[in-house]
Formats: structure tokens, C-alpha cells, sequence
């Protein structure tokens, strides 16, 4: 399977490539690979017979000077290689001058040859912009190695201060790492200050302690990058605007952030119940099926019954308050180990433990199969609480 991003997260390959382990999903099924439409998709990929490889780079040096420099240290970048240029096509760097410059520095992607598109359908004003002196710019910044190409960013989403380069996404990966941020939901950019551009950092967070969060994420990105961030915005779940394909929308952020209409537009996971169980439920088959073959050789199910908890059989259809709660926790850790079950109770309010809609119609999922039941559309509309939910499953199974 192909992963294309600008830039590809190692992070985020590993822990994908931990998660379906168990499935025995070999490491080189996930193939980094860059593309475009306006290249009819492909330009390079990596090879299919090993595991994504990466190389660690001084990022002073790539920041503010463009030149590449292996180094092991501490502060170095990690970037993934999208490997080799697609056979028959040429992919070219470009520096600051629009003059080709040589491996080991960063500029510009340009890209020609049979399948680059001729231009925009009835758009030459765009075509000429795209294509220029034979090469298709692709806006995107960054550099070849050994014959690999490695992609850093785009270069309108290029952050400038105090006179200094930063790409976004160093940023935001490094933000991610603190405890209460959504992993893939953080917006870093600037905004013009009274004296030059400032910093601005948006996160979406379930966390309660906003303000302890605001000054964790201040201090680091002062400690990892020695910047100041003129405002943290923090927002609930599926607030920032991402593209149908599920892509941050930075200079979308940012305008909207100018204008103060943040977080107004309502959540991007909003939708009927009907149709967030419908996922849900295609969500936990596919994990079913993929974990099925894991299951098979270890000679039992890896997912937790109601009998191996202490709890009746799941013929037995009846159920105690107690046991129902029981599977919920457990429901919830299966989805999101970072949310605290701890202390939920029947009284608790399902808003209050931080489900987000489409992650609380996951729990639900996977209940329906613990459970054999299925909910009826109207009693998730009116489900507030968990005595809400028990009493609806222990009538169902009645």
C-alpha cells in the first residue's frame, strides 16, 4: 500500500506498521511514494522488497542554510525517502535562482516527462504558472540523496521569523508529542506581528486543563525550536478544516484564524448517527478480518469476551449494570488508550469522558459484537449517560 505526504511522517509509518503486526503485515507492504495529479499521480516510489528507509539530517543546516548534513544528534530531522523517480520521468530541484542545484540540496520539486499533464482543462493563466521552461512546478520543497528523492514540505506552508526558516510540520510533530494533543490535528503558521511575523500553534485536544496544556505547548516549542508563540488556540475534536482526503488545511487555518471564525463552522465529524455507526461498524469488521489471521495462529481470540472478563457467557443475554460498564471500559481502551475510564460510573455523562462522535460510535461497534445486539438509531439520538446505555442494552438482550 502506497503512503504519499508532504512530508511522510516516520512516526507515523512505524506505529502503523506496529499496529498491524499482529495481522503479520510484513514492514514493506507500506511503500512511501510522491505524486500528483498534475503528474497523473505517480512521480516516484519506493522499492517493494524492504522497509521504508529514512536518513537523519542537521535541521539548522537544512533550515536555514538548505543544505543537507547527516548527523545522529539529538535535534536532528528524520525524513523518509519517497524513493526513486518513476521510470522514464525526471525530477529536478530547483534553488532560489531557478537554476538546477545538485544533491545534498533543497529547493524546489520540478518534474517532466510522458505522463506530466499538458495543463488545466481551458486555464492557460494556471498552466502557465504550473509549467514553466519544460518542467512542471510542483510547489513542494525538497531534495534528492543517492538517488532518492525526499519531500520536507510546501513552500507557501513555509514558516518565516525573525528572518528564519521553519517548516510546519517540524512544529506541529514536535507539539504532538505533548500529552492531551490529537496526533494529525496541529496547525502551525505565522501572522504578521507589529514588528514581523509571529507564531501561531492550533491543536485539537479532548483535554479539560486547557490552560495547564496551552503553557506545555508554549514551553515546548520554545525549548525545541527557541521560538515564542504569539497565541495557542485550542479546539475541540474535528475542528480544524481538512481536505476530503483527510489533509490539514494550513492556509485555510489561518485565514480563518484572521478572521475569528475558528472552531465556528461546527465539527467536520459531525454527521447522522445512522451513517457514524454505518463506518463504525465497517471500521471494527475490517479490524476483525485483519486481526483474524493473528487469532488463528494463537489459537484464540485477542479480543477480550465477556467470559474471559469474569462475565457471563455470551449466550447468556443477560447482563448486570456492572458487566455492561465493564465491557464499555474496555470498548473504550480498544479504541483510545488515552482515555481515563477510571473513574466512570453509571451517572457519568458520555460528553464528559471525551468521545468524540465518530470515536463513541466505534465504542458502540464494538460492543454490538461483544454483545451480538445492535442499537436502534433512535436510542443513540437519546443516549446521554451510561445508565442510558445499559438500560438500552439490557433491553435489547432481553
Amino acid at each position: 500500500m502506497g503512503c504519499g505526504a508532504e512530508p511522510i511522517n516516520a512516526s507515523t509509518m512505524r506505529a502503523f506498521i506496529d499496529a498491524f503486526a499482529p495481522a503479520k503485515m510484513p514492514p514493506e507492504a507500506v511503500m512511501p511514494a510522491y505524486g500528483m495529479a498534475e503528474a497523473t499521480l505517480a512521480i516516484a516510489f519506493d522499492r517493494l522488497d524492504r522497509p521504508f528507509t529514512s536518513v537523519h539530517i542537521n535541521r539548522e543546516r537544512y533550515e536555514q542554510e538548505k543544505l543537507v548534513e547527516l548527523s545522529h544528534d539529538l535535534g536532528a530531522m528524520e525524513l523518509v525517502s519517497c524513493g526513486s523517480t518513476f521510470q522514464g520521468h525526471e525530477v529536478g530541484i530547483l534553488g532560489d535562482d531557478g537554476v538546477l542545484v545538485p544533491d545534498g540540496n533543497v529547493g524546489e520539486v520540478v518534474v517532466r516527462g510522458p505522463s506530466v499533464s499538458p495543463g488545466y482543462f481551458q486555464n492557460p493563466e494556471a498552466s502557465s504558472v504550473l509549467l514553466r521552461n519544460g518542467w512542471l512546478h510542483t510547489g513542494d520543497l525538497g531534495f534528492k540523496l543517492d538517488g532518492q528523492l525526499y519531500i520536507s514540505g510546501r513552500m507557501k506552508d513555509l514558516i518565516i521569523l525573525n528572518g528564519r526558516n521553519y517548516y510546519p510540520q517540524s512544529i506541529e510533530w514536535e507539539i504532538e508529542q505533548v500529552s492531551g494533543v490529537r496526533r494529525g490535528n496541529v496547525v502551525a503558521f505565522s501572522v504578521p506581528g507589529e514588528q514581523s511575523e509571529e507564531l501561531v500553534v492550533v491543536v485539537e485536544t479532548r483535554d479539560a486543563a486547557r490552560e495547564e496544556l496551552s503553557k506545555e505547548i508554549r514551553q515546548r516549542v520554545h525549548d525545541s525550536f527557541g521560538l515564542r508563540a504569539r497565541d495557542i488556540v485550542l479546539l475541540a475534536p474535528g475542528s480544524l478544516p481538512k481536505t476530503s482526503s483527510g489533509k490539514l488545511q494550513r492556509r485555510r487555518t489561518r485565514t480563518m484564524y484572521q478572521e475569528s471564525t475558528l472552531g465556528a463552522q461546527g465539527s467536520r465529524l459531525a454527521g447522522s448517527t445512522a451513517t457514524r455507526l454505518k463506518l463504525a461498524r465497517h471500521l471494527n469488521g475490517v479490524r476483525a478480518r485483519a486481526l483474524e489471521p493473528h487469532r488463528e495462529t494463537a489459537g484464540e481470540d485477542s479480543r477480550a469476551r465477556p467470559h474471559q472478563l469474569g462475565l457471563k457467557q455470551e449466550n447468556d443475554m443477560s447482563h448486570t449494570d456492572e458487566e455492561i460498564l465493564t465491557i464499555f471500559k474496555q470498548s473504550v481502551k480498544e479504541v483510545d488508550q488515552k482515555i481515563s475510564v477510571d473513574n466512570v460510573n453509571q451517572d457519568t455523562d458520555l460528553g464528559a469522558i471525551g468521545l468524540d462522535s465518530v470515536t463513541q460510535m466505534e465504542v458502540i461497534g464494538i460492543m454490538e459484537e461483544r454483545l451480538d445486539i445492535r442499537f436502534p438509531d433512535e436510542d443513540l439520538a437519546t443516549m446521554k449517560s451510561l445508565r442510558d446505555l445499559t438500560t438500552i442494552v439490557r433491553r435489547l438482550a432481553a
